[in-house]
Order: C-alpha cells, then structure tokens, then sequence
C-alpha cells in the first residue's frame, strides 16, 4: 500500500491515474491479510505481554544502537550503494523509538530518520517509474549529505551501544 501512495505523491499528473488504479487492489489485500487469524493471534498475545522495565529499554537500546552502528558504518564506508540506506533508516528507526519511549531526547536521530525515508521513498517510485530517478549528480550529492549527518550522530549512538 504505501509504495503506491509514494508513488501517488511523486509521479506525474497524467501516470497519476494509472497508478491509482492500483490503490483499491491493494487496500483489498491489506484488509484481507489484516482480517487473518494468525494477526488476531498475534495482537492478542501482544495484548497480555508486560511492558519493558527500564533496565531492559535500556539494555535493547544498547543492543540497537550498536546495530544501528554496524549497518550505518557499511552504509558510509559503501555511499555510493542507496540500497544500503534502507537498512540504516530501519536501524535509526528502532534507536529513536526505544528512546523516546525511555523519555529521552531523539530529535538528531528523527532528522536523519526522515531524510533516509525521503530517499527510501524515491528509490521504491523510482523502482516502477524510473522517471523518478534522482540524477547520478543529485543522487551523488544526497548519499554524501547522509553520510555526513550519520558520522555527527555515530558519537551518540556509541555512547549509547556503550551504556548497558
């Protein structure tokens, strides 16, 4: 569902029809994937499990930060490669949740979560219409500017793979 609406939001006018036609197909499968058993299950047992003590946020926050730090160093040390920054915003993503549930302060990891998406966003549309790709320069310049934002949060991220 959300890639067609990324790519509702990116694509021409006139492909804008042809895409939509796509919507009502997939909110069907959705709908019928989300009505099976095994989910109902699922949000039941989720239902009855106790929430975190703060020890143990703390300690799986240590434990994604530290992973946030393996995929993010890869995806750096590999920017010409935008494949690798789907992993990375998944990776800040559990970073930045597990710290605002603890309270804390998550602005730095929210920016550059929201940027990766953006990216993400337009790789996935560029993927069925590839007259959305971003040029090689932009492209380019847009993997270096991540990059950048990435090495000034990695000093918190090890501060915090670091505390257990």
């Amino acid at each position: 569902m959300r890639d067609v609406d990324v790519r509702l939001a990116l694509v021409p006018e006139e492909e804008r029809r042809l895409v939509a036609k796509e919507r009502p197909r997939r909110a069907r499968a959705l709908r019928r994937a989300l009505e099976a058993a095994r989910v109902e299950k699922l949000l039941r047992g989720l239902g009855k499990a106790p929430p975190p003590t703060q020890l143990e946020a703390r300690a799986r926050l240590s434990d994604f930060a530290r992973r946030a730090l393996g995929v993010g160093d890869e995806a750096v040390v590999d920017h010409g490669n935008a494949a690798r920054m789907h992993p990375l915003r998944r990776a800040i993503r559990r970073v930045r949740f597990a710290l605002e549930w603890l309270g804390d302060d998550a602005s730095g990891l929210a920016a550059l979560q929201r940027e990766l998406g953006l990216l993400c966003d337009r790789l996935l549309a560029a993927e069925v219409t590839p007259s959305l790709a971003l040029p090689k320069r932009v492209m380019a310049k847009t993997l270096a500017a991540l990059a950048e934002h990435y090495r000034a949060l990695r000093p918190t991220l090890r501060k915090l793979a670091a505390a257990k």
